[in-house]
């Protein structure tokens, strides 16, 4: 058991590929595309504010209170059911369904809902259903105070961290014990965090939350800022995401989790590594984690230097509030929280546009939303780092479909199975107690198309989001001199991603 939950998926000696071949092709094919764009795209298409207004009928429905009470209380009655099961269920890891129901349904399974659904976890959390109650119940405000400003995104950042290496690394992980122990405690801090600092904590502090809803701006529905549904293109959700601390943090502790997964299944590692170490999996998930930071931020530097006086984007995107001027220490850091708004797979907006007005989300943004020449290379390139972080979130989706797809589809399976007799006390209620994963589910030739394509694909759509943002906040004929680091980066990302999925 712990080794099916420490790895997506078994061995890849068996996948129909020429691995040299699709190692490639897949960065050749990524390189093409950005060629493409420099000739073909020459100004910002992707608008966080536009889209297609769903039926008044379909919108109503969707966003029916009567819908969210009972999303909500059937999360909370599923969560609290794992939890029974997990402290008092079969003790066995292989027939207890909490594990199976943690690592595989929600862990892999939350990643699809979002994509397709927009961000469903956030509007039925279990833990947004607790805070709520206590609040009630003790009579508080369940607004409270607002998190400090420079928290950001840093304790989401902490507690996926956490859980990849409770998926990857730890021991026993798959003790249903255990299980039910971590989710009882992380229900507790987080809850705890909530009364102190109000619901708003669970938008950037919840590390499920947060990972379903940045990976919501990747869906085609969304909300305009005026509130009302609508069907987009689905990378206009990121540029909507507005930069906040420990944001960047996020995204790259998603890449390099799952690269450092890709990693443990090579027969390098295998042959080199004992795979029960704690130390050797800390370090090597920390070194994964590290490098796709330190990669991704000597691209930022770069491209900081490669456009001589950058223009970043302030706190406030384009096509939502208007440019904050480059006097400010918004534009000065552009690393500025600014609340919570746009927790939804694409804002909610705000009720009264500022003065400066809105600027046309077909054109660049103004160059009063840039830093001024006086703030040095260093905070330049972290400005930039953190607007363009939401453009890594295609590459992290990319990687998690790639390693996760036949680990959901298969063992998967094991969630049903197991949920017809949780307690194991000899029940049948969904006919399917004693069933076996049926593996032709998901064949050689599927999985390995998946893989390789979700990879590909998935640096395409990031070559994409972040060409488009490039052209809205960098100086008018610099945004493709200052594309040219990332470019490199995303086709030596995909070429080492495919390297790892294929080398096993």
């Amino acid at each position: 058991m712990d080794t099916l939950l420490a790895h997506g998926l078994g061995g890849r000696s068996d996948l129909p590929l020429n691995g040299t071949a699709a190692i490639v092709g897949g960065g050749v094919a990524v390189l093409a595309s950005f060629l493409a764009l420099t000739v073909a795209w020459r100004r910002p298409r992707l608008r966080p504010d536009g889209g297609r207004l769903l039926p008044a009928a379909l919108a109503g429905a969707l966003g029916s209170p009567a819908l969210t009470v009972a999303g909500r209380a059937a999360a909370l009655a599923a969560a609290a059911g794992v939890v029974a099961v997990a402290l008092a269920g079969p003790p066995g890891e292989d027939e207890n369904l909490a594990p199976w129901a943690l690592y595989v349904t929600f862990w892999v399974g939350l990643v699809p809902v979002s994509v397709l659904a927009g961000p469903v976890w956030r509007r039925v959390n279990p833990l947004r259903t607790l805070h709520a109650a206590l609040c009630r119940l003790l009579r508080t405000d369940p607004a409270g105070r607002r998190p400090p400003v420079r928290a950001g995104y840093w304790p989401a950042a902490a507690w996926l961290t956490g859980f990849v290496w409770l998926e990857l690394v730890a021991p026993h992980r798959a003790n249903p014990r255990l299980v039910g122990a971590l989710i009882c405690g992380y229900a507790a801090i987080n809850v705890a965090a909530a009364l102190r600092y109000g619901s708003g904590w669970f938008a950037r502090g919840d590390g499920f939350e947060v990972y379903s809803t940045l990976l919501a701006r990747l869906c085609p529905l969304g909300r305009r800022p005026d509130g009302r549904l609508v069907v987009r293109t689905p990378l206009a959700g990121l540029a909507g995401v507005r930069p906040e601390p420990g944001l960047t943090a996020v995204a790259c502790v998603l890449i390099g989790s799952t690269a450092f997964d890709g990693i443990t299944r090579t027969t390098y590692w295998r042959d080199t590594v004992d795979p029960s170490s704690v130390v050797a999996g800390t370090v090597g998930l920390a070194t994964a984690i590290a490098v796709v930071a330190v990669v991704y931020l000597a691209a930022m530097w770069a491209c900081a230097a490669l456009t001589a006086s950058p223009a970043v984007a302030s706190a406030v995107p384009a096509g939502r509030e208007g440019a904050v001027p480059a006097d400010t220490p918004a534009a000065a850091a552009a690393l500025a929280p600014v609340g919570p708004a746009g927790e939804t797979g694409a804002s909610s907006g705000t009720p009264a546009r500022r003065a400066a007005g809105r600027p046309d989300a077909g054109a660049p943004e103004s160059a009063s939303a840039g830093v001024p020449e006086s703030v040095s290379s260093r905070r330049r390139a972290a400005a930039l780092a953190g607007r363009f972080a939401p453009t890594l979130l295609p590459i992290a989706l990319g990687y998690t479909v790639a390693h996760y797809f036949s680990f959901l589809l298969l063992e998967g399976q094991m969630t049903v199975i197991l949920a017809s007799d949780p307690f194991g006390a000899g029940w049948d209620l969904l006919g399917t107690a004693g069933h076996r994963i049926d593996y032709d589910l998901a064949g050689p030739a599927l999985v390995a198309q998946v893989q390789v394509n979700a990879i590909v694909l998935g640096h395409i759509a990031a070559t994409i989001a972040s060409h488009d943002l490039a052209l809205r906040v960098c100086p008018p004929g610099r945004a493709v001199r200052g594309q040219l680091p990332v470019a490199v980066v995303m086709v030596a990302l995909t070429c080492a991603g495919l390297f790892a999925l294929l080398s096993g």
